[in-house]
């Protein structure tokens, strides 16, 4: 029997990812089209996960210590944001501090700013894809550095699989991702990434629906929003690739190709990213899809 994947859209995921990320509101949408070649309807607004999740942007205590910020350094866990040795517990990791002072006198656009600015440099820390996997970026909160206004620190974390918090760790992100180092840290979701409505990160270990591929920034700083049955096309168009590399290089019917990008309201907050995701059409697996080819579905259920 001829195998074939169907290109798919939903409405519901994308800030469940951004969130846990970016510590932000207002989730992207979710893409998808009904066969390879289809063109795919717009994503909604999705949701978040949970608010369990220790994201680097949640309000730090008054207390906060100063620290003099570099690239390479771990911190322990707010509200302290204390510098800690990296082969010992640490919760976040300097991935770069830009010094740059755009929109200093405009707290919204400077805000979305450094979204877009560390979405971009923690991608490069970790040598990977920006987004789509357990390894997060967000700027440092402002509270948390006094010179917030000239600088922009940027910080990667780790989050658990399934959702319950930043992992602490003892050995350095930088490069984490080179190679395939993405697939040792990609997220996986309880439901399909095209269409479950309060979709939840799962361990890629037990039962699970969704995983991701791949993870990208759409565009550049400044371009304005293009609407979003032209960001799903884009997106399908790259994931589609991506998803049936992953799978092994064939298309089957058990299995279908899906992506997740950026909405209007995480694009005006900075965020434009897309995550490519394979999902199994029914049932749940535990092992992964990663290198199918045309094993039965069974053989990682």
């Amino acid at each position: 029997m001829k195998s074939k994947t169907v290109l798919t859209v939903g409405t519901s995921l994308a800030s469940l990812l951004l969130v846990a990320g970016c510590g932000s509101g207002g989730g992207p949408t979710v893409g998808a089209a009904s066969g390879p070649s289809a063109q795919p309807s717009s994503g909604g607004a999705p949701g978040s996960p949970s608010a369990s999740s220790t994201s680097p942007s949640s309000s730090p205590s008054p207390t906060s210590t100063a620290v003099s910020f570099k690239a390479g350094q771990c911190l322990n866990d707010q509200p302290s944001w204390t510098d800690v040795p990296c082969d010992g517990p640490h919760f976040y990791e300097v991935a770069s501090v830009v010094k740059d002072s755009k929109y200093a006198g405009d707290l919204v656009k400077r805000a979305a700013y450094r979204s877009s600015v560390c979405d971009e440099k923690v991608g490069e820390y970790l040598d990977g894809p920006a987004y789509g996997s357990l390894l997060l970026g967000a700027p440092l909160p402002v509270a948390a550095d006094p010179d917030n206004s000239r600088q922009i620190v940027c910080v990667a974390s780790q989050q658990k699989a399934d959702d319950s918090g930043v992992v602490a760790r003892t050995s350095s992100l930088k490069g984490a991702l080179r190679g395939n180092g993405f697939f040792a840290y990609r997220m996986c979701l309880d439901g399909k990434a095209s269409s479950s409505a309060n979709v939840k990160l799962v361990s890629c270990t037990g039962p699970h629906v969704s995983e991701a591929t791949y993870g990208f920034i759409m565009g550049k700083w400044g371009d304005k929003f293009p609407g979003a049955a032209s960001i799903n096309q884009t997106s399908l168009n790259t994931c589609e690739a991506k998803d049936k590399a992953y799978v092994g290089g064939v298309t089957r019917d058990d299995i279908s190709f899906a992506q997740n990008s950026s909405g209007q309201g995480p694009w005006d907050k900075g965020h434009r990213l897309t995550v490519c995701f394979v999902q199994v059409n029914s049932g749940t697996v535990t092992g992964t899809m990663r290198n199918l080819r045309h094993k039965s579905i069974s053989s990682i259920r």
